[in-house]
């Protein structure tokens, strides 16, 4: 949701965070600190509202909330140049 802070989209589909109100906002900060820090993007504020960001940002915030729900594969549909920034970080094994 574009009107909505980088971390709250992260934890979107968590539902023992998300009740229809964002309950814990400091675990959700949180897990997103720590989700994109897994992909390398430090540089991405957990506190700014996604329109705000660039649209390589705002794909990178899409990937990490598909890691953050457990996402067992990841389809995406155009090459992206916020892709080749995440080459190494998206290096999650196969097993089950």
């Amino acid at each position: 949701c574009p009107l909505m802070s980088v971390a709250e989209n992260i934890v979107m589909d968590k539902q023992d965070l998300f009740k229809g109100v964002l309950q814990d906002t400091a675990a959700y900060r949180r897990l997103a600190i720590q989700v994109l820090g897994e992909l390398g993007q430090d540089d991405i504020n957990p506190d700014q509202i996604v329109r705000e960001l660039s649209i390589a940002q705002q794909q990178i915030v899409e990937i990490a909330k598909a890691i953050s729900a457990n996402a067992r594969i990841i389809l995406m549909d155009e090459p992206t140049s916020s892709i080749s920034q995440l080459t190494g970080s998206l290096s999650y094994g196969t097993g089950g």
